[in-house]
C-alpha cells in the first residue's frame, strides 16, 4: 500500500487520530504542576505523553470494529483491519522516531513479519512533533518507515473544519 491509498484507507478517523495527539499533549503540559514538569528530562516528558496517547488511543477505539491494540514482547501498536500496524511515538519533521535498537524494532521499521503481527499490514508510525519547548503539538505526522529511511511521510492538519493530509516527504538526493 502506497501513501495515496494508505492515507485514502485512514481518513475516516484524520480527526480522531489527529485530536489524540494534541490531547495528550495538553493533559501533560495542563495538568502536570509546572514544578513536576521541570524535572522531567525529555525523555520523561516523552514517556508521559506516550502512556497518554495509548490510554487515549484505546479509549478511542478498542470497542470500533478492525481496530486491536497488541502488546509483543513491549512492542505496543494499534492494529486496523490487517491492513495497517501502527505504533504511537515521538517523531522529527521528517518523521522520524528515536527508539531503543532492537531487533523487534528494526524488523518493524524495515517491514519485515514480526510473529503476532498481521503479515500483509503495512508498518506505520503515528507521530506527534512537539514545538522546541514541549508545550504543544505542532504537527501530527503519519510515516511510513523503510529501514533506517523514511519512505513516506504525510502530515494530518485541520482545514476548516475538514481534516486532510499533506505529503511531507523529505525529497532524497541521488548521487551518481
Amino acid at each position: 500500500m502506497e501513501q495515496d491509498e494508505c492515507m485514502e484507507f485512514l481518513a475516516p478517523w484524520f480527526e480522531r487520530l489527529h485530536d489524540r495527539f494534541h490531547q495528550a499533549m495538553r493533559l501533560y503540559n495542563e495538568q502536570y504542576p509546572d514544578s513536576v514538569r521541570a524535572e522531567h528530562d525529555d525523555s520523561v516528558a516523552a514517556h508521559c505523553v506516550h502512556g497518554h496517547l495509548v490510554a487515549g488511543f484505546m479509549r478511542e477505539f478498542e470497542a470500533e470494529r478492525g481496530f486491536n491494540f497488541l502488546k509483543l514482547r513491549g512492542l505496543q501498536v494499534v492494529n486496523i483491519f490487517d491492513r495497517v500496524v501502527a505504533r504511537m511515538k515521538k517523531v522529527s519533521a521528517e518523521g522520524r522516531h528515536q527508539n531503543a535498537d532492537t531487533e523487534q524494532q528494526r524488523c518493524f521499521d524495515r517491514q519485515e513479519d514480526i510473529p503476532g503481527l498481521p503479515p500483509a499490514a503495512l508498518r506505520l508510525t503515528f507521530g506527534y512533533e512537539p514545538d522546541p519547548a514541549f508545550s504543544t503539538c505542532e504537527r501530527v505526522i503519519v510515516a511510513c518507515p523503510n529501514g533506517k529511511a523514511i519512505r513516506w511521510a504525510a502530515q494530518i492538519v485541520e482545514d476548516g473544519g475538514l481534516y486532510v493530509w499533506n505529503d511531507i516527504t523529505v525529497p532524497r538526493l541521488k548521487l551518481g
